[in-house]
């Protein structure tokens, strides 16, 4: 059976970063939970779609970071799709939302 590289993919909005995702990361590395994070693991002339594809693959969960900045972005939208294929694909739950803000919002 594969081995996962890391335990989550962070899915998330480039302007939530700041505020939630660093935090979020500290907070992670400080319990020895490992992460994929764009800002790490995608340089200059990679492919993007292809590093995300990576890092959702090597991954076990993937830790939606919602808010209202990532609804209104194609990139975070597309990688959650990505992420429910992969789950309804496999059949075990590896999807793993964190509302981040604007709860009203994002139920709606």
């Amino acid at each position: 059976m594969y081995e996962s590289k890391q335990d989550l993919f962070l899915s998330h909005a480039s302007a939530d970063k700041e505020e939630y995702v660093f935090p979020l990361t500290e907070s992670l590395s400080a319990r020895d939970i490992t992460y994929w994070l764009d800002d790490a693991e995608i340089s200059w002339g990679d492919s993007v779609v292809g590093k995300i594809n990576e890092g959702l693959r090597d991954s076990q969960f993937a830790l939606l970071c919602l808010s209202e900045n990532f609804l209104l972005r194609p990139w975070p939208e597309a990688e959650m799709s990505a992420v429910l294929s992969i789950q309804n694909t496999k059949g075990i739950k590896s999807v793993l939302p964190l509302i981040l803000n604007s709860k009203d919002i994002i139920f709606d």
